[in-house]
C-alpha cells in the first residue's frame, strides 16, 4: 500500500519526534507523499461564575480570558509544529502542512481531523508505561479505536 497523505501526531515528546522522523522517511522515498504535522490543544476550563439573576453560568471576564489563553496556547503549539517542520531535512516545505485543532479530547481530534483531511495514514508516537497490556500509550489505542485509518505507532 503506497501513503500519500500522512498524518503526525505531534506533542512535542521524544516519542513524537520518532514519529516524525519515521514519517520523514516515507516522505523522502517518495516525492509524491505530503506530510500534515498535528498538535491538539486542550482548550482552558470556563470557571463559572453568577450570573445577575442568581444562576450560575460562566462570567463574560472568564469567557474572554479563556478564550485569550486559547488563542495564546495555539499561537505557541503552531510555533513548535513549524520548528518541528523545519527540521524535517530534504522534505520541500510545500509538501509540509502544519495544523492546530483546539478539542477536549486528543484521540477523537485526531482522528476526525485525518477523516476530514483525506489523510491514509496516522503517525504517532507511543507512551507505553508498563508491561504488555499497555503496549500502546492510553491516546494511541484511543485513536485506533476511532479510525478505520493504519495508524503506525513509534516508540
Amino acid at each position: 500500500m503506497v501513503f500519500t497523505n500522512i498524518l503526525v501526531a505531534h506533542d512535542g515528546s521524544d516519542h513524537a519526534k520518532a514519529a516524525l522522523e519515521m514519517a520523514r522517511r516515507f516522505a523522502l522515498d517518495d516525492a509524491n507523499v505530503r506530510l500534515r504535522l498535528l498538535t491538539v490543544v486542550f482548550p482552558a476550563d470556563v470557571d463559572p461564575g453568577m450570573y445577575y439573576d442568581g444562576t450560575m453560568g460562566p462570567d463574560v471576564e472568564s469567557l474572554e480570558l479563556d478564550q485569550e489563553m486559547d488563542k495564546a496556547a495555539q499561537a505557541r503549539a503552531l510555533d513548535e509544529l513549524h520548528e518541528a517542520a523545519a527540521m524535517l531535512e530534504g522534505i520541500p516545505a510545500d509538501r509540509i502542512a502544519c495544523d492546530v485543532e483546539l478539542a477536549p479530547a486528543a484521540a477523537e481530534a485526531i482522528a476526525a481531523f485525518a477523516k476530514g483531511h483525506g489523510c491514509d495514514l496516522i503517525v504517532m508516537g507511543r507512551h507505553a508505561k508498563r508491561g504488555i497490556l499497555d503496549f500502546l500509550g492510553s491516546t494511541a489505542k484511543a485513536v485506533m479505536r476511532k479510525t478505520d485509518l493504519p495508524v503506525l505507532t513509534v516508540e
